[in-house]
């Protein structure tokens, strides 16, 4: 299987502090320009709550003091998010943005962000996400398009992991018809408190934050269970009963109620026995194809 990989920090939403906006102060109920920018009065139960903007495809939202930013880097750099995204594209997009707003980049405060890899395989992506089982006992669930599905998502208390077809998702959403498979990984960080020692705007011009999320991942692939290719045949009827029990997160969080510390000789027996009877192509391929890539797109 080959494939080639390209990163996306898709998805973001900035804060960060300004000096005094006159015409926000003054409760301007007419629209007024700010940085070149239009913007304009948005209204609450018939009171002016903020006031909105657009820069290219980033939305933006001032207040009297604050200016916040959201919607895709790689869409505001590149004007789609399936073609390449380096680390050097990266970084300009940043200085384009604070230099635009003059605005220093530690001060200004990353709060959401998605992060992932495109990849193309030389097989439909329909074979890949469909191996996509659970993740700390939770379920990925599936995207859908209307009656398209196009991918699978899990969710967590602060944050999601997602992996779909991008090559479905650009044809639905923007009809650009693309001859690659395109896959989609990413990890969406609904709360900041989640990212590895990213705060701010800085923190993502130093490569080493991109490695670490990078670092992340990989993890994640590495705890997803999969459904398919394992190898039963050296197996007990007790372990297959253990295994596919440990399908369901019920099951887990069952034990952990009525006995805690017998779950915690389950769980290290479940993961003894699925790396054992673990034969798996496709996690295999993610893991290595992520790996072997991502060095090329920091260097770049």
């Amino acid at each position: 299987m080959s494939s080639k990989l390209t990163c996306v920090i898709d998805f973001i939403v900035l804060l960060a502090k300004i000096s005094q906006v006159i015409e926000v102060s003054l409760n301007s109920s007419l629209p007024f320009t700010w940085h070149g920018i239009i913007f304009n009065p948005v209204y609450r139960k018939g009171r002016i709550v903020w006031y909105d903007g657009q820069y290219e495809n980033l939305h933006l939202r001032l207040t009297e003091y604050e200016l916040r930013i959201s919607n895709s880097l790689h869409k505001f750099y590149k004007g789609n998010n399936y073609s390449d995204f380096n680390y050097s594209e990266i970084k300009s997009a940043i200085t384009l943005i604070c230099i635009r707003f003059n605005l220093i980049p530690k001060d200004v405060y990353v709060k959401k962000l998605e992060f992932g890899f495109n990849i193309i395989i030389d097989k439909p992506v329909k074979e890949y996400i469909e191996c996509f089982h659970s993740f700390k006992h939770r379920d990925f669930d599936k995207m859908r398009h209307k009656t398209i599905e196009y991918g699978r998502k899990c969710f967590l208390n602060e944050y999601a992991i997602k992996c779909y077809d991008k090559k479905s998702q650009v044809s639905i959403n923007d009809k650009i018809p693309l001859t690659e498979n395109l896959m989609r990984i990413e990890m969406c960080y609904s709360n900041p408190r989640k990212l590895p020692d990213i705060y701010t705007l800085q923190d993502l011009l130093d490569y080493n934050s991109i490695k670490r999320l990078f670092n992340l991942l990989i993890g994640v692939i590495k705890q997803t269970v999969f459904i398919a290719h394992y190898d039963f045949s050296n197996t007990s009827s007790q372990e297959r009963e253990l295994f596919y029990a440990s399908l369901h997160h019920e099951f887990i969080k069952t034990e952990q109620r009525l006995n805690k510390e017998r779950t915690k000789e389950i769980k290290r027996r479940i993961k003894l026995l699925s790396e054992r009877i673990c034969n798996n192509g496709v996690k295999r391929h993610l893991l290595k194809s992520l790996s072997d890539k991502y060095i090329d797109l920091l260097l770049s």
